[in-house]
């Protein structure tokens, strides 16, 4: 019998350590959140940090371009990952982290997919306290300890890796220029990287399918690689959830209806769970960033929240399948994922008047309603005049496949952006 101890030894021992991280030929675009957590990581000293994200978003790639980037300012590096599933137990993490600490009590130690290891939090707090090493933890969701948070808890910090926006598809392929997109609503853009969207739409959030053309590839990729290594390889590892295949049936359904109202009491008579274990379900499903629900208001003035939409948390997502879906579900996710930082909700009032999202910044109010359409007529801006003469609003924003446009209805204005030039754009709101 092969002892585990001697086995993953010698994997060790069959690397250099510290790690030389110019041999890891790692692409050459950085994603933004690279600096953040360098920033963080430098201003801490000694620091525990984790990051968590949808399979197959980039979070390995972002570990090392970080590595990286602390190796060349002095840090000694230590890298393991745990992706495969059988060596995900307490012991094996033990192993590892008695290696790296006897070699160097000052390395930086980084444990790529660390968080499918049930009781992982126990033995690092048990190692950063009794070492002077930092760590850097991710895996698809962070959850140190659900039933009481310790002092250890609360001093990691935390990052979410989102899935890749068009903005930085483009900059990824080196297809936009830096003049078209500088402001937001920016005339200039116009429909300048329509021709890019659909291919977007259909991978852009996966790199490792930037140069794969075949859609049939594509769907498989991510029904595969991404929808049920999630539900049926890493929920198990976090829930104790009997019925996966009907989570699964689940999250097909949400997903064929991102963007639309939803009601636990329908899923309870599809699949005979409860309305309780419903929504525990969706619950686990956003925890491991496969999609959002946010909440409907109809009065903006008071906080009451209402019932739930449910979000994709990628356009992409689609992907997974051959169904027909609406062009609508598609745009309004993609521009969910755009605006999600910026805590959107949605409003409906008992008269039905409904706006897609609408977004609370610096006091401010920004409604954005969404047309599949290339030709805007004026009775399809009804909802959104409404919304703005009530709250007393001098401009509001519609999202459409035609051109660039800005209307001035009677002091009104509304601003009619392409779908591509707002996923391009850098927003910003004053």
């Amino acid at each position: 019998m092969i002892n585990i101890n001697t086995f993953f030894l010698d994997e060790l021992l069959g690397n250099n350590y510290p790690v030389i991280v110019k041999n890891w030929n790692l692409p050459e675009y950085e994603r933004p959140i690279v600096s953040e957590i360098e920033s963080f990581a430098k201003k801490s000293g000694r620091f525990l940090i984790s990051l968590e994200g949808l399979r197959k978003s980039g979070k390995t790639t972002v570990l090392k371009q970080l590595l990286s980037r602390l190796q060349k300012s002095g840090k000694n590096i230590c890298y393991f990952s745990f992706e495969r599933k059988s060596i995900q137990n307490i012991r094996n993490l033990e192993v590892v982290l008695d290696f790296f600490i006897n070699e160097n009590h000052q390395f930086c130690i980084c444990l790529d997919e660390v968080f499918s290891i049930k009781g992982w939090s126990d033995v690092i707090e048990k190692y950063f306290k009794n070492s002077k090493s930092s760590f850097l933890l991710s895996g698809a969701v962070y959850q140190p300890n659900r039933k009481e948070k310790s002092d250890f808890s609360l001093k990691i910090e935390n990052f979410k890796l989102r899935p890749f926006g068009f903005d930085e598809y483009l900059d990824i392929r080196k297809i936009k220029d830096k003049k078209y997109y500088i402001s937001f609503p920016n005339p200039l853009c116009s429909n300048f990287f329509t021709e890019f969207l659909d291919d977007f739409m259909s991978k852009g959030s996966f790199p490792e399918l930037y140069n794969i053309l075949d859609k049939m590839l594509i769907n498989q990729y991510i029904k595969i690689s991404v929808l049920e290594k999630t539900i049926f390889e890493d929920f198990p590892s976090f829930f104790n959830i009997k019925h996966l295949q009907k989570l699964f049936d689940i999250y097909n359904f949400l997903a064929y209806h991102s963007g639309e109202f939803i009601y636990e009491k329908s899923f309870s008579d599809i699949t005979n769970l409860s309305e309780p274990t419903i929504d525990s379900f969706i619950s686990h499903l956003e925890d491991f960033h496969l999609l959002d629900r946010i909440y409907t208001v109809s009065n903006i003035s008071k906080s009451v929240r209402r019932k739930k939409k449910v979000y994709l948390a990628s356009a992409s997502l689609y992907s997974n399948s051959t169904a027909n879906f609406s062009s609508g579900c598609l745009y309004s996710t993609a521009i969910y994922e755009k605006i999600r930082d910026l805590k959107p909700v949605v409003y409906i009032d008992r008269q039905i008047h409904e706006v897609d999202f609408i977004l609370h910044i610096n006091g401010k109010i920004f409604p954005f309603f969404i047309k599949t359409v290339d030709v805007i007529s004026p009775s399809e801006l009804n909802n959104l005049m409404y919304f703005m003469k009530k709250n007393k609003l001098e401009e509001g924003y519609l999202i459409y496949k035609g051109v660039f446009k800005i209307l001035d209805l009677n002091g009104y204005r509304i601003f009619l952006i392409p779908l591509s030039t707002f996923l391009a754009s850098e927003i910003s709101f004053s």
